[in-house]
């Protein structure tokens, strides 16, 4: 092999593909000993294979592959970490704002005072900055106790009206509203009642049955027909009054005819006898209750009554 094939072989190993060498019109341009000697090295010795490199070759490759991957993992991870730190967002950041210093308030000495001031006014000014006052309240910027605010005055409690209690009206020895039972003057142990529905006299007191003892009673009303009258409603029967028709006296439901107010309604007159009481009717006020048979009737003759308790 020629020297110029020589050059030509260790041109391709050294660098991979080169063009074919073209020679200017002037001559080639000599090259530099350094590059020389170092082409003349790489030029395979007699004795070595051909396409085997050498040691300080293989070293130098790998010295600079392994710079060429550390310089691109650097760029990398440069990257990354500013392309992560611009995106992630921060923790809170907190501005802390200047401390307020506090002034100290003086406290209120002698020379507020009046000059004539004594320890009445001493007092009075430690009165007025002492914890609980008022003016300590107004100075210090806090709320007044509500012992110190104004209280509005509720008004004064109605007073109750005082009930007044009608008295009972009384109409001669009658009281209205009451019951009564009527016995005959003379005639003790004797009550009015009515059987039947007819008005009578029977002999009737406390061992007497129940039912006769309330047949003997009744309730003093006002009168049906007239102001200074009264008309007797039966305990047990409510509603039915003692009247008088056909000259006889019975006991009739109100109907609410004005007839029948009259009929049913009696005015009281004094008796002969002290306590007693003669009935006379409103229809007919010349005429009275009387007794004849033992049953009560209208007639000219009266018959006196003793106003009596019920049994």
């Amino acid at each position: 092999m020629s020297t110029e094939d020589q050059s030509r072989t260790a041109e391709l190993r050294v660098g991979g593909w080169v063009p074919p060498y073209r020679q200017s019109a002037t001559g080639p341009s000599p090259l530099p000993d350094a590059f020389l000697a170092a082409a003349s090295a790489a030029v395979p010795q007699p004795g070595r294979p051909s396409g085997a490199p050498g040691p300080a070759r293989r070293g130098h490759r790998a010295v600079i592959a392994a710079c060429a991957g550390l310089a691109v993992l650097a760029v990398t991870g440069v990257m990354a970490y500013e392309s992560g730190h611009a995106t992630r967002p921060g923790p809170p950041r907190f501005v802390a704002l200047p401390v307020v210093p506090t002034v100290p308030v003086p406290p209120l000495g002698p020379a507020s005072a009046s000059p004539s001031a004594g320890p009445a006014g001493r007092s009075l000014a430690a009165n007025a900055l002492a914890p609980g006052s008022a003016s300590a309240s107004a100075h210090s910027g806090a709320p007044a106790p509500s012992s110190a605010r104004p209280s509005v005055s509720s008004p004064p409690p109605a007073r109750p009206r005082p009930t007044r209690t009608r008295a009972p009206e009384r109409r001669g020895p009658f009281t209205v509203g009451r019951a009564a039972g009527l016995e005959p003057a003379g005639m003790t142990g004797y009550r009015v009642r009515h059987r039947d529905f007819r008005a009578r006299v029977d002999r009737i007191d406390a061992t007497s049955p129940s039912l006769d003892r309330a047949d003997s009673t009744f309730t003093v009303r006002a009168g049906l027909a007239g102001t200074g009258c009264v008309s007797f409603e039966s305990v047990n029967y409510p509603g039915f009054f003692l009247r008088h028709r056909d000259r006889g006296v019975w006991l009739d439901r109100r109907d609410g005819t004005s007839a029948y107010a009259a009929d049913a309604t009696f005015c009281p007159q004094p008796g002969m006898d002290s306590g007693t009481v003669l009935l006379s009717s409103q229809a007919h006020p010349d005429r009275f209750l009387s007794l004849r048979r033992g049953r009560l009737g209208l007639g000219g003759w009266p018959v006196a009554f003793t106003v009596r308790s019920p049994l």
